[in-house]
């Protein structure tokens, strides 16, 4: 990205840039924020489409969410899931409630566990959930940045605790968006 040009978050800050915020977006992500609104659920966007929606291009397929972990938090999310026709695929094709997935998941050392949309053409895009997330939940909500897209708000990961995350997985590939970040909090003045 040429940092002398407009970021995409500055071009999202423009009217109505609607149209825009859509292509930043997995395709057809809109029934899945609709549904985790309407149950009032407790969730961040996180990864690619994160990124996407702070200003940094990244092509990107698939939804992560970092959601609160508590019981009625997850009751909640999985109607949501199973009212858009989601399937939990844990570890080694295993199959069961988001619960369980989560559970085997962690179990088996997994940093996400991955919901699919039901059918060959599904309701939306692959949906991983971070199940090992180097922070507390209620921490990085409070600090979560808040996107109007449509009627609803999306919750999103903040800069900072995007930077939190990469540094803690510590993975190779996770040192430029870290960078990246950087130079974008710079530039907003975070």
């Amino acid at each position: 990205m040429d940092w002398h040009s407009p970021s995409l978050f500055a071009i999202l800050d423009s009217r109505p840039g609607k149209a825009l915020l859509e292509h930043s977006l997995p395709a057809d992500c809109t029934p899945a924020f609709s549904a985790l609104s309407s149950r009032e659920v407790h969730y961040l966007i996180t990864g690619g489409a994160a990124m996407n929606l702070h200003g940094i291009p990244r092509l990107t397929d698939d939804l992560d969410l970092l959601v609160d972990l508590r019981e009625g938090n997850l009751v909640r999310f999985q109607g949501a899931m199973e009212d858009l026709g989601y399937l939990p695929r844990g570890p080694e094709g295993s199959s069961g409630g988001v619960t369980r997935i989560l559970r085997d998941s962690r179990a088996r050392g997994r940093s996400t566990a991955t919901l699919s949309p039901q059918g060959p053409e599904g309701p939306g895009p692959k949906i991983d959930l971070v199940v090992r997330p180097p922070l507390p939940f209620d921490e990085v909500f409070r600090r979560r940045g808040k996107i109007i897209f449509g009627d609803l708000v999306l919750p999103v990961l903040s800069i900072e605790d995007m930077i939190a995350f990469l540094r803690r997985y510590g993975r190779e590939r996770d040192t430029e968006d870290v960078r990246i970040l950087e130079k974008v909090q710079d530039m907003k003045g975070v």
